[in-house]
């Protein structure tokens, strides 16, 4: 493996004088990122690398990289994944009877899905809903809108 063929993001705080590598809020999952998928040994050779130092790290993978082998203890967590490298019927053949039922329900209900570029209304929306249940703090979601702004500054 060459320099830069995969590479990953370590987000890490510093809580309690003890550096911690966490899972930022607002992505579900981290993964190492190349041209090509990672291999269950790339994972591996990154996770054993993160330095010592780190004695508290969480961090959420997919789910067919969860066979580590580098000593840290690894905690299953179930999540929905869809991988859109399929057809849209390969898709939907694998959704499940209360998915099925609940995509028949909007569209007799006329459920229209628009697009907002209003960050605003979505944090909101998002607090309200389901923020409250993660319990999120007000600073989460304005580092959040804090890097939107940057991805949509004119240059």
């Amino acid at each position: 493996m060459g320099d830069y063929d995969f590479i990953m993001p370590i987000p890490y705080t510093i809580k309690k004088n003890q550096s911690v590598l966490y899972q930022p809020f607002f992505s579900q999952q981290l993964n190492v990122l190349g041209k090509n998928l990672p291999s269950v040994e790339v994972i591996n050779q990154f996770i054993s690398s993160i330095p010592q130092k780190f004695k508290l790290v969480q961090f959420n993978f997919p789910n067919y990289l969860i066979q580590s082998e580098s000593g840290f203890e690894i905690e299953e967590v179930i999540c929905q994944y869809l991988d859109l490298n399929q057809t849209h019927e390969a898709l939907s053949a694998e959704y499940s009877t209360n998915a099925k039922r609940q995509i028949k329900k909007a569209i007799k209900n006329e459920l229209k899905v628009a697009e907002v570029k209003d960050l605003e209304v979505f944090m909101s929306l998002f607090e309200e809903t389901v923020g409250v249940k993660l319990g999120l703090l007000k600073d989460n979601y304005s580092r959040f809108i804090q890097i939107d702004e940057c991805r949509v500054a004119p240059k």
